[in-house]
């Protein structure tokens, strides 16, 4: 058996755990982020027994990977002794992910005092939480917005096609009257007009 960590397992593990704390701390936070974090919260926790199985199921499989990764480096060493270097880099690299929610942990926890050291930083962090707060509250009010309906007569298309009609007509009948006159001045006479001169 190797003395070194196994990689998988360890920086899955590590990851896990960071991603455990991150929500942790999230939820305790005031203002909109942690609001949205306990409502997430709330409607994720019948899912959590499920999410704790699939970890479970996850680090399981990291393990066994790990044995094979551990089974190829005994023979690669043994075929080429000189890889045993890279090896123990790669498992300082796993010591390092290792010990990196230790190192969250504790960058959280000096995040607001070392803010409030510097008052540039301080006041641009201020800045940004008053406009991210402007922009929640106008993005829950455009979204609270009341929406209008826009009402449709149905009636205007049956309008709009009668004009349609009254208007064809009357091209009709005025395209007609201009025939009835050129027949006039060319000598021809509707029965109408001929019926009017007879009787004089």
């Amino acid at each position: 058996m190797s003395c070194r960590r196994p990689p998988l397992h360890t920086c899955g593990a590590a990851f896990m755990e960071i991603a455990d704390k991150a929500y942790t701390n999230a939820q305790h936070l005031n203002g909109p982020l942690g609001s949205v974090t306990k409502k997430i919260a709330r409607l994720a926790s019948p899912a959590c027994p499920l999410v704790y199985a699939l970890q479970y199921y996850l680090l399981i499989i990291f393990s066994f990977l790990d044995d094979r990764i551990f089974a190829l480096e005994s023979v690669a060493e043994a075929i080429f002794p000189p890889s045993r270097f890279a090896f123990d880099k790669i498992d300082e690299l796993v010591h390092v992910a290792e010990i990196l929610p230790g190192k969250f942990d504790e960058a959280i926890n000096n995040f607001p005092t070392v803010i409030h050291q510097i008052p540039l930083v301080d006041w641009v962090l201020l800045l940004a939480i008053s406009c991210l707060n402007f922009f929640v509250s106008r993005l829950t009010e455009w979204g609270n917005a009341q929406e209008k309906e826009i009402v449709m007569d149905m009636n205007s298309n049956e309008r709009s096609n009668e004009s349609a009609v009254v208007h064809e007509e009357s091209a009709q009948k005025t395209e007609s009257q201009s025939l009835d006159r050129n027949e006039i001045k060319d000598g021809i006479c509707p029965i109408s007009v001929s019926a009017h001169y007879n009787n004089y």
